[in-house]
């Protein structure tokens, strides 16, 4: 991509990672010089107008809606952010790939198994560029350890452990955001496992084979707004997996957020 046009960007959803999001578009210039590319955040979607207007105001951003479509569908914008719950994500991606936009989508891609066949047939017409929000592959030292056993300086890979462990729900006082929500399409797996998933797979190739054991820690928590209402949980706070890759090595993969 050259650096005399400036590509339209139209966020959908703007919780804390649309914000992140938006935070890397303002940093690109401290770290590249020159940019890869230069773009602009236009347009920001939100569920509700007023959360959506509050971020066009925050970003000097041209227009706020609450309907995705309005950025997926204008062919002035170039580039799609998908940072919605998970369960929003296929409507959105769908669109976008229709109409071939360039996609950068927080992970997991989609909430169900069963969704993802229709991206899946999608996939062949797309003209767009596309990636999914997989941060621990680029940790330098993730590089570097790539690096090494590709190079086979590691040798024969036996056995590993991955872990991504976080403490966000290990009082039974945090309230039920939707990361907690199964219908929302969250849990753990989808939320710090897709990461410890990925990068296992991104270091040692296919899976082989996958065990998986899970637990809700709490069987209900305070309401989101309403600490006084008790709800009941339905997603995970922690996953652990016995895995056994196709190169042969075997390892145990775990995330947690207890």
């Amino acid at each position: 991509m050259g650096t005399d046009r400036i590509f339209s960007v139209g966020i959908l959803g703007f919780g804390f990672i649309g914000k992140v999001h938006a935070y890397a578009y303002v940093n690109l210039p401290f770290f590249y010089d020159p940019l890869p590319l230069q773009a602009r955040i236009t347009h920001i979607c939100t569920s509700r107008q007023g959360t959506a207007e509050a971020g066009r105001a925050l970003l000097g951003a041209d227009k706020a809606t609450t309907d995705f479509r309005t950025i997926t569908e204008n062919p002035e914008i170039d580039i799609v952010h998908i940072c919605t719950p998970n369960h929003l994500h296929q409507e959105a991606l769908l669109s976008a790939m229709e109409n071939h936009k360039h996609i950068y989508c927080d992970k997991p891609l989609v909430a169900r198994l069963e969704e993802t066949k229709a991206i899946a047939d999608a996939l062949p017409a797309y003209k767009g560029t596309a990636q999914m929000t997989m941060h621990c592959r680029f940790f330098p030292p993730v590089l570097r350890a790539r690096q090494l056993i590709e190079e086979g300086f590691l040798g024969k890979i036996l056995e590993f452990r991955f872990c991504h462990l976080h403490a966000g729900s290990a009082s039974p006082e945090a309230p039920l955001k939707w990361k907690l929500s199964g219908a929302a399409g969250g849990g753990t797996i989808a939320d710090l496992g897709s990461h410890a998933l990925d990068l296992a797979h991104y270091l040692l190739g296919d899976y082989e084979s996958l065990t998986a054991a899970t637990q809700i820690a709490y069987p209900d928590r305070p309401a989101l707004g309403d600490p006084d209402r008790r709800v009941p949980v339905d997603a995970e706070d922690t996953v652990m997996v016995l895995a056994r890759m196709k190169s042969g090595a075997l390892g145990h993969i775990e995330a947690s957020k207890l």
